[in-house]
């Protein structure tokens, strides 16, 4: 008994070709077996008055007032057995239907749609930053989560009409080759690879992911954009790094959402202040640029090397004043040696200061370039040390109130608790002298957002949002670069 229960609940859990058939198999069989009877008792019924009799309750075949009790009993069992069934199927596939598209599970036919890989925090801004109103493309998501609590999540965050009407949102892993061409993935116009959230190996899977997609691609015509987001910057060095040709018809931007935020923070400045706070560089301004980086994180690493690209000045030639990089962390011996070995070129030309304090005395290293070589306006200073420790708050203050020197701090640790601690809890000088503190948020930045009410606290610039991590300004500044690199080679060929 149990056996058998267990198959018809295997039955309706099939697909609809399936129950179809079986439902098929019920008619033939139940046709089969009264036309039987009605043969070996000798009733005149041909198969199609059975199968009338059985699909068409009420109806009777005009054989006098003979033979009524057997019709109303083949009435009988096909409106109990088959019209009953015939509902419940119906129904079934109806319900299995909606079941499949609320969990993603159902598939449909895409072309020159715009694909989206994962569903990570930066999903919806990445969306409403990328996808216009004007265009009617269809949005595909492919996610390893919940898809309808991805649903309810984009529904709830896009207000716009005419993007919601073109989301779908589809299950899948996106390590699977048959999954990826589920979603049309080589049809698709642009694909943005950008993975779940809190994975550990975000990084290999979506490098699998690009690997299937240029597999894919490859035996194609059209042109199909690929931004891929890695979540460390050695991903990304990897990625700068390669030399594997791509397929002529895939063009690849690889994304970092750190070096993202480090670039708006200090290159494009959208609302942030600028590092270099005099109107106009002059080779006469004694001036110089120094920013502090209390603790060590990924956009740390980030925000140290984009300042290291940007921030050249003019009176380095006539005051010899360089650009100071300091970053302040308890374990700064170790990630001073990532580092070096991660930007090794710069480190032997930059100027270089460690710092540690043992026994309550201080300790300083310094390294110098030789002298042909001493000719970059950058200077970094490494400190062992916690930012709460009092030799470290009385250099700081010592900075906030030299004249001299802009001051720039941003509090970069992996605890936004922390951060924001840090941020409210620094020398009285900071505040007074009104040194922009931009403290690392990635999770929600209200309450640093809610703390600049504060006339003490104007200062404070939350950065690093995932929610928010889109580059409005990304695509031109891409264009750009590329119009530059493309100069570049021209001029090189030319010189031969």
């Amino acid at each position: 008994m149990n056996r058998l229960i267990y198959r018809i609940d295997r039955l309706l859990s099939q697909g609809q070709g399936r129950q179809i058939l079986w439902m098929a198999l019920v008619v033939c069989v139940l046709v089969a077996v009264f036309w039987g009877f009605s043969a070996a008792w000798g009733m005149p019924f041909t198969v199609g008055q059975i199968i009338q009799l059985i699909l068409a309750p009420g109806e009777f075949v005009d054989h006098g007032k003979h033979f009524l009790g057997y019709q109303v009993l083949v009435n009988l069992i096909g409106l109990v057995l088959v019209s009953s069934l015939l509902i419940s199927l119906l129904s079934n596939i109806v319900e299995n239907r909606a079941s499949a598209f609320s969990r993603g599970l159902l598939r449909y036919r895409f072309a020159d749609h715009v694909l989206f890989i994962g569903a990570d925090d930066i999903l919806v801004d990445t969306i409403l930053g990328q996808c216009s109103e004007e265009e009617s493309s269809p949005i595909v998501v492919l996610t390893e989560q919940d898809a309808e609590e991805v649903r309810k999540r984009l529904m709830a965050q896009i207000q716009n009409p005419a993007l919601r009407r073109r989301l779908v949102i589809l299950y899948g892993h996106r390590t699977q080759r048959e999954q990826l061409l589920s979603v049309y993935a080589p049809s698709a116009q642009r694909i943005f690879i950008i993975g779940e959230p809190d994975e550990d190996d975000h990084d290999t899977k979506s490098i699998l992911t690009l690997s299937l997609i240029k597999d894919m691609v490859e035996t194609g015509d059209s042109i199909v954009e690929c931004y891929f987001l890695c979540d460390h910057i050695s991903t990304l060095r990897i990625m700068q790094l390669q030399t594997e040709p791509l397929p002529k018809n895939l063009h690849l931007t690889v994304m970092n959402t750190a070096e993202s935020w480090a670039q708006r923070v200090l290159v494009n400045r959208e609302g942030y202040p600028p590092l270099y706070r005099l109107e106009v560089p002059s080779p006469e301004d004694k001036e110089y640029v120094h920013l502090v980086i209390m603790g060590v994180s990924q956009m740390a690493y980030s925000m140290a090397a984009t300042a290291a690209h940007v921030a050249h000045f003019p009176n380095f030639f006539t005051h010899g004043v360089r650009t100071r990089i300091t970053i302040i962390d308890p374990q700064m011996e170790a990630h001073s040696d990532f580092l070096r070995s991660h930007y090794a070129s710069l480190f032997r030309l930059a100027r270089t200061t460690y710092i540690r304090w043992r026994d309550g005395v201080q300790q300083e290293t310094k390294y110098i370039p030789e002298p042909d070589y001493d000719f970059l306006d950058i200077e970094c200073q490494f400190i062992e040390s916690r930012v709460e420790s009092e030799p470290v708050r009385k250099m700081i203050a010592q900075w906030a109130q030299d004249e001299n020197r802009m001051l720039t701090i941003a509090v970069c640790s992996d605890d936004m608790r922390a951060n924001l601690s840090t941020a409210l809890y620094l020398p009285e000088e900071v505040a007074s002298r009104r040194i922009p503190i931009m403290v690392y948020q990635a999770s929600n930045a209200s309450l640093a957002e809610w703390s600049r009410d504060y006339t003490r606290y104007k200062n404070i610039y939350p950065f690093g949002m995932r929610e928010d991590c889109y580059d409005k300004t990304f695509r031109a500044r891409l264009q750009w670069a590329q119009q530059a690199n493309d100069a570049y080679e021209d001029n090189a060929a030319r010189l031969n």
